[in-house]
């Protein structure tokens, strides 16, 4: 009974479930192939791994970013339709860039958008579930199986016709994940969590100090 209760949330909510699988499957067609079309480009090790700290360093600030104006404007499907476009258009822009500046600039710009836009899909997938959270990692599988499917497909295209056209049909993917989220309906469910702490009390506890420093290290 349980089992089909949550087939027929799932069904229900299929639109997410699309979206993950869609969204990341996007990713799996240039993360995975940035530093080789960097290499590619003509850059050297150096600027590699420059335009990588840099594109870290951003994707922190935009996670502040995106979720402070999702926040005051309690619109976060208008700002992940934004995201969204923004990393397609960051694909289109590394694809035509040539030189330090304009790779590193639209490497840039591709994780500013990207990364924070996942987790709006998150805060979405949880406003429409409300208070029963359970089934939430089911809809999470998309995420890794879209991946996996979109590492193969990217791998065969780069194989037979190098990396751009790779970032190319990524943008055909994410165009796809953008129509998913059209059909989003968050409202249904919906729970207003009033138990946010202050950004300041967050950046100020040795919890999150722990936590960043890992990841800084990681990074």
């Amino acid at each position: 009974m349980k089992g089909l209760n949550l087939g027929k949330k799932i069904l229900g909510n299929i639109q997410y479930f699309l979206f993950f699988i869609l969204f990341c499957g996007a990713d799996a067609f240039a993360y995975p192939y940035l530093n080789l079309y960097l290499d590619w480009r003509g850059l050297n090790g150096t600027q590699i791994g420059a335009i990588n700290s840099l594109s870290y360093i951003f994707t922190i600030l935009a996670g502040f970013l995106f979720g402070t104006v999702a926040d005051k404007t309690g619109k976060p499907k208008t700002l992940l339709l934004w995201g969204i476009l923004g990393a397609m258009l960051s694909l289109l822009f590394l694809s035509l860039a040539q030189g330090m500046l304009l790779l590193c600039t639209a490497s840039v710009l591709y994780t500013f958008h990207y990364v924070p836009s996942g987790d709006l899909g998150d805060k979405l997938m949880l406003d429409r579930l409300g208070e029963d959270t359970r089934s939430f990692s089911i809809f999470r599988l998309g995420g890794p199986i879209g991946y996996g499917l979109g590492v193969l497909v990217a791998g065969m295209i780069t194989a037979r016709s190098g990396v751009v056209p790779v970032f190319h049909a990524g943008m055909v993917v994410f165009a796809a994940s953008f129509v998913a989220v059209l059909f989003m309906d968050p409202s249904k469910g919906k729970v207003e969590r009033t138990s946010r702490a202050p950004v300041g009390q967050v950046i100020a506890h040795k919890r999150a100090w722990y936590f960043y420093s890992i990841m800084a290290l990681w990074g």
